[in-house]
């Protein structure tokens, strides 16, 4: 049949829809089992985001604490540094004490033979005053240095 110039073609009977009818599944449609399953579908996508936002804060703790670790290696790595120059430094004190020594004992000589107290002798009272100062500071740059030994790289 031409209706305008189309052809339509006009379905001869129920057979035909009975046809159709089979080709469609055979299948009861659970409409209660399919919304658990959206439930859970939701649920896991759900979960699954909250998963992926602690894996990314996970990351973002991982790269604070590396920029962290580096800043601490830099700094011991500078400590060692210090602490090497340090000890160094400490020798150059102890050296000098025996320095003083060495010229406390030839000061106390001469005044002995002058007749005098080595305290009269110019600088006497001045270098023996550096020297407990030069003794006290190389104490307390060792207690630097061993209070440092705990920051190791």
């Amino acid at each position: 049949m031409l209706i305008n110039d189309h052809k339509y073609k006009i379905m001869n009977t129920p057979k035909e829809l009975e046809k159709i009818y089979n080709k469609l599944p055979k299948e009861k449609v659970e409409l209660a089992v399919h919304k658990v399953e959206l439930n859970l579908i939701e649920d896991i996508n759900k979960l699954s985001g909250e998963i992926q936002d602690e894996i990314d804060y996970g990351d973002e703790l991982i790269n604070k604490m590396d920029s962290k670790l580096v800043a601490v290696r830099n700094e011991i790595d500078e400590l060692t540094e210090i602490k090497e120059e340090s000890k160094g430094q400490v020798d150059n004190l102890k050296s000098m004490a025996a320095d003083v020594k060495s010229i406390d004992a030839k000061v106390k000589d001469a005044a002995a033979a002058l007749g005098v107290k080595p305290s009269d002798v110019k600088g006497y009272d001045f270098i023996q005053s550096q020297l407990k100062d030069a003794n006290e500071k190389a104490k307390e740059v060792a207690f630097f240095i061993k209070s440092s030994n705990k920051y190791k790289n």
